[in-house]
């Protein structure tokens, strides 16, 4: 949903609510004139056709009034039917977002189906072969995964950092500078560039 349009209704809803307030008070103006005469004279001492003039002109106002409350109500409407579109809109948007990612993870699961129904249908297959097939699965997993902004975290021969690795071990080694991350217990990723999970490591100590 355009957030122009949603603006544009914002700006018109309080353009009318701002009518309607003017209005109450210029009523409310006009409802002061016989108190104010009243003041310097008696009600009964008012002509006829001027009453009938000022209530003419507040019955036009009220009319005017009723026109301004019902433009208000429709407008107020219209927001919340926009409202309404935008959420399912927004709901929609979330529910089928990861329909791309399924699709590519199916591709994944036919290659690793084909693999697996070759080994069934020859146990004698060699080897090498079986271990083949399962990089050719793993190979096409981690490039989805990179394509759709999920990467590893680097982790061995690294400086220990606490934003995107967890020590679970600490080995003693004279040899290496102090927090140098020795092996990788557990591989962490990013996605698009926010830490998803840390990686699992263990970092050298003097």
């Amino acid at each position: 949903m355009n957030p122009k349009k949603s603006n544009e209704k914002n700006d018109e809803i309080f353009d009318i609510d701002s009518q309607i307030k003017d209005h109450i008070e210029e009523l409310s103006l006009k409802s002061e004139i016989p108190k104010e005469i009243n003041e310097s004279k008696n009600t009964d001492e008012l002509a006829k056709d001027d009453l009938a003039k000022l209530k003419l002109e507040l019955e036009e106002k009220e009319k005017e009034l009723q026109k301004i409350h019902d433009q208000y109500l429709r407008a107020l409407a219209d927001y919340d039917n926009l409202q309404k579109r935008t959420t399912k809109e927004r709901n929609d948007y979330y529910f089928y977002a990861n329909e791309s990612l399924f699709t590519k993870l199916l591709e994944i699961a036919d290659t690793f189906q084909r693999a697996s129904a070759d080994f069934e249908e020859n146990p004698n297959l060699k080897l090498e072969s079986v271990f083949e097939g399962f990089r050719v699965v793993k190979d096409q997993f981690l490039s989805v995964l990179k394509n759709e902004g999920v990467e590893k975290i680097k982790a061995k021969g690294e400086k220990f950092d606490p934003n995107f690795h967890e020590v679970i071990l600490v080995h003693n080694d004279e040899k290496l500078e102090e927090n140098t991350i020795i092996e990788e217990v557990q591989t962490g990723y990013l996605f698009k560039s926010k830490v998803i999970r840390p990686t699992k490591v263990i970092i050298s100590k003097k």
